[in-house]
């Protein structure tokens, strides 16, 4: 976690514009496999990690989800989240 946060940190020390969030949300995922009416495997455990950027730009904004919170992972969630932004159409709405 704590290399996710220094990515953040440097990805918003020169941000692409003036409405970048990133937000990551975490926790752990445990399965239990059955087969034969009977538990097969137990705890089966995954950590689970996404991070949500989202970006202003000229009136609109764009949003994009990723589970890849890397330092490079991060940046291509922002670049989409840019990209998507240009494509929406104004808000009138946004402040």
């Amino acid at each position: 976690m704590e290399a996710t946060r220094a990515a953040i940190e440097k990805i918003l020390a020169k941000p692409a514009t003036d409405h970048v969030v990133i937000s990551v949300a975490g926790g752990d995922t445990h399965f239990i496999r059955f087969s034969d009416s009977s538990v097969n495997r137990e705890n089966l455990q995954a950590p689970l990690r996404e991070a949500r950027v989202e970006v202003g730009h000229d009136g609109r904004t764009g949003v994009v989800k990723t589970n890849d919170t890397s330092e490079e992972g991060l940046r291509r969630a922002m670049t989409r989240a840019h990209e998507a932004a240009r494509l929406l159409p104004r808000d009138p709405e946004y402040m």
